[in-house]
C-alpha cells in the first residue's frame, strides 16, 4: 500500500549571501524550529550564512506561498497546465481573473505526476522568485499594491524591474543556480528574472537576448 505524505507548512527563512545580500528561502518543515534547521543547511550548501528571522513567514498546507507573500492573496495549490506545451503541467494557483502563481520548481509531463505529487507531498517549493535586499522587506507593500503591468519601457529595459522596484535598469544574460536567464543587476545585486525561460548555456541565453526571442514575464 503506497503511503500518503502529509502536508506541511512552508516557510520563508532568510540567507545571507555575500553576492545577493539577504535573500529568502523556502522550505517545507513541521514547525519553524524545524525550518530554520533545514534552511540553515541549506544555505551553508550554498556557502551562505542562515539570519534567523524574529518572525519566519508561513503558509499553512494547501495554499500558495508565493501567492501569499507577493500578492497578499490566500489561494489552494492546484494542477495547472502551462500554454506552453514545452512547460507542461506545475503546481500553482490561480484567481477569478486567471491569474496565478508556479508554485513547484518541477514541470511534470502529465496531468496525473503532477496530482501525484500534490497528493503525496513530494514537490519542490519554488524560490527562485525570492530577490535579493530591498524587494521583499522595504518593497513587500508596493508589490502586492501595484496595478497590473502597464505604461512605456524603454527598448532594452526591464518590464518588472521598473514597476516592482521603481528602477530603470538594461536588460541582460545572468546566471543563477537554475540556469542563465535575461534580467536585472544592480550594484546590490541580482534584481529580476524578466525571462519565462531558463537556458542552458550563456550563448543560448545572448542569442535569444539577441533576437528577441523569448518570453516577458509578467507576474510574480
Amino acid at each position: 500500500m503506497e503511503t500518503q505524505l502529509k502536508p506541511k507548512n512552508r516557510y520563508l527563512c532568510t540567507t545571507e549571501d555575500r553576492l545577493e545580500g539577504l535573500v529568502r528561502s523556502a522550505v517545507k518543515a513541521d514547525n519553524e524550529d524545524d525550518a530554520a534547521e533545514k534552511a540553515s543547511n541549506a544555505a551553508a550548501e550554498r556557502g551562505c550564512s542562515f539570519v534567523r528571522d524574529t518572525e519566519i513567514y508561513t503558509v499553512e498546507p494547501g495554499f500558495g506561498l508565493l501567492t501569499e507573500y507577493f500578492r497578499g492573496k490566500t489561494l489552494p495549490l492546484q494542477v495547472l497546465q502551462s500554454a506552453d506545451p514545452e512547460v507542461g503541467f506545475y503546481i500553482g494557483t490561480l484567481n477569478e481573473e486567471r491569474l496565478g502563481t508556479r508554485e513547484s520548481a518541477e514541470r511534470y509531463p502529465t496531468y496525473g505526476a503532477a496530482q501525484q505529487a500534490l497528493i503525496q507531498d513530494t514537490w519542490t517549493q519554488r524560490s527562485d522568485l525570492l530577490p535579493a535586499k530591498g524587494y521583499l522587506n522595504s518593497r513587500q507593500a508596493a508589490v502586492r499594491s501595484q496595478p497590473p503591468l502597464s505604461g512605456y519601457v524603454k527598448h532594452g529595459f526591464a518590464c518588472l524591474a521598473q514597476r516592482f522596484l521603481g528602477k530603470e535598469l538594461p536588460l541582460q544574460v545572468l546566471q543563477s543556480y537554475a540556469g542563465f536567464y535575461i534580467g536585472t543587476w544592480d550594484q546590490d545585486g541580482p534584481q529580476t528574472r524578466e525571462s519565462e525561460e531558463y537556458y542552458r548555456t550563456r550563448e543560448a541565453a545572448q542569442q535569444a537576448f539577441n533576437q528577441g526571442k523569448w518570453t516577458q514575464r509578467f507576474d510574480l
